[in-house]
């Protein structure tokens, strides 16, 4: 162990206030000297000073000790640790020396945490250590899991997780749910699973690992405020009349418009003034209104039934100034898609300003502050009658969540909430910001940020398991620890660590601060016995 020195003051500065102290003390001793002051007191006043420098001195210093990284570790057992994963770490990490976390005292080298899981209290024994956690490996064992506590109708859930597999080829997906399920790897594998729920309010879907349930996930679906919607084409069709039922049965507002004949027009009600999104066929691009309205920035615009895909490109690039470009996929007169559909046989050239979908047959990018969006899909409503519905949302729930403005009012809370644990809780309003914001039996001072005047947060720690009510349309999920204990205990762990972080490089040098209690102590004790010496008689000498 090697001992170093980080004085928070100057050395000029240092050796003033160490004359002055000096000065302070020994001239007293002097005086008292020449005055025959018997020479055992005066060597006791004079020992007890210099103590006093010393503790002085090293509360100005502020001694620290390095941890040698030649020094060999300490392995700290948690509890129901088989014998022989005990003896696998001990051979291969090379140690000796193994403690029970409920016994350990600190160390002065390396900490190697053997432990499934452990509890708050335990955590505090680990706090300025140099720890590393070694989790036992297992099937199913998840350290990392996150999504969105609240989220509003047709928009896409995206869960990361990290996950232990002992095979490949497992299958990790939200039961359910054709979108979301992913095939993992042998070993830890971490990603991202995208799906998209369906229903209002408390929602929950279980998060399956081939045929185990890992955790179920919960969380809130909010609804969408209706959004005005407008189909102009030159002939109805399946794939518009589907989609526009789909979209009321949503609850938004749909306007048609379809042009049999130059004399005849087919309209519906509903062309709004706040009109969001415009879907409409390749030859609607000629049309001086559509051509405004996407240039004044007031509508999204959707392309639909383009048959010349590289006509239409250059159309819109044109128009728009966008940078829309198709290449042949192969020399089919079609192309079959994962989900089933028919598609044409082209596919966008991806471009840095552009996002592409569904196999690159559909491409969004924005021309100005209006977004653009085109589909090389002729139809997808075989989807619906394939009894295929929660893949057909997936499809326009995704184009469109790309596409429709920002809700008035919304919430954002990171889940899993766990129990005893701080979270953070995000309103966002166009209109005002609450003061308070009631959670279950809680009521949560909200605070209004000072980069976005649009946005109030708030901390909510939550002191129950269950669902905690805010409101007749919103609400969060509390977890216990014991839900997911892998996950508390990484969070307790990451809390330790925080703590060391707030030391700055100090901690981060493996630098541990020898505690200044220390000194205060011993000064107080020197001063004390320098107070009581002269009151004490030496008739023993």
């Amino acid at each position: 162990m090697i001992f170093t020195y980080q004085p928070f003051i100057s050395w000029p500065f240092f050796f003033g206030i160490l004359t002055a102290v000096s000065l302070a003390g020994l001239v007293p001793l002097v005086f008292q000297w020449r005055k025959g002051l018997a020479g055992i007191r005066l060597a006791i006043r004079a020992g007890l000073f210099f103590l006093f420098l010393v503790c002085l001195s090293m509360l100005i210093f502020r001694p620290m000790r390095t941890l040698d990284p030649q020094a060999p570790g300490v392995l700290v057992i948690g509890q129901n640790i088989d014998r022989s994963e005990l003896a696998f770490w001990k051979d291969s990490l090379k140690i000796r020396r193994t403690v029970a976390l409920e016994d350990f005292e600190g160390s002065e080298s390396k900490v190697y945490l053997l432990a499934h899981s452990i509890e708050r209290e335990e955590s505090f024994r680990l706090a300025n250590q140099d720890f590393e956690w070694i989790l036992p490996e297992k099937h199913g064992l998840v350290t990392a899991l996150s999504w969105k506590g609240y989220l509003r109708k047709g928009e896409v859930q995206r869960l990361g997780f990290r996950v232990f597999s002992e095979k490949d080829s497992a299958k990790l997906q939200i039961s359910g749910n054709e979108k979301g399920e992913l095939v993992l790897q042998k070993g830890w594998n971490s990603g991202i699973l995208e799906f998209f729920p369906t229903g209002l309010g408390k929602a929950e879907f279980p998060l399956v690992l081939d045929a185990d349930t890992l955790a179920p996930i919960r969380f809130h679906i909010g609804a969408s405020h209706p959004k005005s919607y407008h189909f102009q084409l030159d002939f109805p069709s399946m794939e518009i009349r589907t989609l526009a039922n789909w979209l009321r049965e949503k609850g938004e507002r749909v306007g048609e418009e379809i042009r049999l004949s130059r004399e005849t027009i087919l309209q519906t009600p509903g062309k709004y003034d706040s009109l969001q999104v415009l879907f409409v066929d390749p030859a609607q691009l000629n049309q001086k209104s559509v051509q405004e309205l996407v240039k004044s920035g007031n509508a999204a615009l959707v392309v639909l039934n383009v048959s010349q895909p590289a006509e239409t490109a250059l159309q819109l690039n044109r128009l728009f100034g966008t940078d829309f470009q198709v290449e042949k996929s192969g020399p089919d007169e079609s192309r079959r898609l994962e989900n089933g559909l028919e598609a044409l046989p082209y596919q966008w050239t991806d471009k840095t300003e552009q996002k592409l979908l569904q196999e690159r047959t559909i491409a969004l990018q924005y021309a100005g502050s209006s977004p653009i969006a085109v589909t090389l899909i002729p139809s997808s409503f075989p989807l619906i009658l394939q009894d295929k519905k929660a893949e057909y949302e997936s499809i326009w729930g995704e184009i469109l969540g790309l596409l429709e403005p920002d809700e008035e009012k919304s919430f954002a809370i990171e889940a899993p909430v766990l129990q005893a644990f701080s979270s953070e809780i995000q309103v966002f309003s166009t209109d005002s910001l609450p003061d308070l914001l009631p959670v279950g039996q809680d009521t949560i001072s909200m605070k209004i940020s000072s980069v976005n005047p649009f946005q109030s947060s708030g901390i909510w720690t939550s002191s129950d398991s269950a669902w905690a009510e805010s409101g007749e349309d919103l609400s969060f999920y509390s977890y216990t620890p014991e839900q997911f204990p892998q996950i508390t205990t990484s969070m307790l762990l990451q809390e330790i660590q925080n703590q060391k972080t707030k030391l700055g490089a100090l901690a981060q040098s493996g630098k541990s601060l020898i505690s200044p209690w220390i000194w205060i102590i011993g000064m107080c004790l020197t001063l004390g016995l320098m107070w009581l010496e002269p009151k004490v008689s030496y008739s023993f000498f």
